[in-house]
C-alpha cells in the first residue's frame, strides 16, 4: 500500500486505518470540493475532540467537582467546541455525501430521447440482438457495453430481457468504467470518505459520550442544541473540598441552548 506523508492540501482518503490513527492523514489531490470542506471538518472535529478531553482532565484535576458535576461542566463546555464542529461535519458532509453520489449516478444513467424516433427504433432493434443472444454472448457484452446498449437494456423491466439484478449492476459498473470513468472514481472517493467520516464520527461520539456520562438522546440534544438532561444530583464542593459551595437539584437542567435545526 502506498504511503505518503501529511501535507497541507486537501485530500481523498486513500487509508482508514492510517487516518484513524492520525499520526498520518493518507489522502490524494481530488476535484470535490464537498471532499476539501469534508477533509477541513474532520480535522476540526478532532481538533475538538482532542480539546475535549484535554479540557476534562483539567476540571477532574482541580478536584472541586464530584463526577456528576465533572460530566455536566464537561458536556457545558462541548457545546461550545465539539457541537459546532460535529455539526459542521454532519450537515456538511456525513448528509451531502451521498448526495453528491447520487447526483453522479444518476448522470452515469443513459438518457433516451422518446422523441427520437430513430433512436428507439435502434434500441429495439438492440434488445431483439440482446435476446437472440447465448448466455456467454450476453456475459460479454455486459462486461463492455456501448452505450446505445446501456440505454437500450435499461430502458425497459430487467424481466423483460432477463436481466437479473446483478446483470443490472454489472451493466451499470462496466458502462462506468468504460464511458464514465471520472465519475465512478469520484462515486468511489466519496464513498470512501462517508465510511471513514463515519468511523471518525462514531469515534467521536462515543468518546463525548463516555466523559460526559450523557445517553445518546443527551448526545443529541448536546450536539443539536436542545436542553440538556440532567446527569444526577451534581454537588460542587467548596476549594477545600470539604463540603458542598452549592447544590443542584436532580432533574434540574443547569443549561439551555438555543434550538438549532438538523
Amino acid at each position: 500500500m502506498e504511503t505518503q506523508t501529511t501535507q497541507t492540501r486537501d485530500f481523498v482518503l486513500l487509508d482508514p486505518i492510517a487516518m484513524m490513527l492520525r499520526t498520518r492523514w493518507v489522502w490524494t489531490e481530488t476535484k470535490v470540493q464537498l471532499i476539501h470542506r469534508v477533509k477541513t471538518n474532520l480535522d476540526k472535529l478532532v481538533d475538538a475532540l482532542v480539546e475535549m478531553s484535554a479540557t476534562h482532565s483539567k476540571l477532574r484535576g482541580r478536584g472541586t467537582l464530584t463526577p456528576a458535576g465533572l460530566s455536566e461542566a464537561t458536556a457545558m463546555a462541548a457545546t461550545q467546541t465539539f457541537a459546532p464542529a460535529w455539526r459542521a461535519v454532519d450537515s456538511d458532509g456525513w448528509r451531502k455525501l451521498p448526495l453528491e453520489v447520487g447526483g453522479l449516478q444518476f448522470a452515469m444513467v443513459p438518457k433516451v430521447d422518446k422523441a427520437d424516433t430513430a433512436g428507439a427504433v435502434l434500441r429495439t432493434d438492440l434488445r431483439r440482438l440482446w435476446l437472440a443472444m447465448q448466455t456467454g454472448d450476453r456475459l460479454a457484452m455486459l462486461g463492455n457495453p456501448t452505450r446505445d446498449l446501456a440505454a437500450a437494456l435499461l430502458e425497459v423491466p430487467g424481466a423483460m430481457l432477463g436481466l437479473t439484478e446483478r446483470d443490472a449492476a454489472i451493466l451499470q459498473q462496466s458502462l462506468g468504467e468504460n464511458q464514465f470513468p471520472d465519475e465512478l472514481a469520484a462515486i468511489r472517493d466519496l464513498e470512501a470518505v462517508r465510511t471513514f467520516a463515519g468511523t471518525i464520527m462514531t469515534m467521536a461520539q462515543k468518546t463525548i459520550m463516555g466523559i460526559t456520562a450523557l445517553d445518546r438522546a443527551g448526545f443529541e440534544a448536546l450536539v443539536w442544541g436542545g436542553p440538556l438532561p440532567a446527569i444526577g444530583p451534581a454537588l460542587r464542593l467548596n476549594a477545600a473540598g470539604t463540603g458542598p459551595a452549592t447544590t443542584i437539584e436532580p432533574g434540574v437542567v443547569t443549561g439551555k441552548l438555543p434550538m438549532l435545526k438538523k
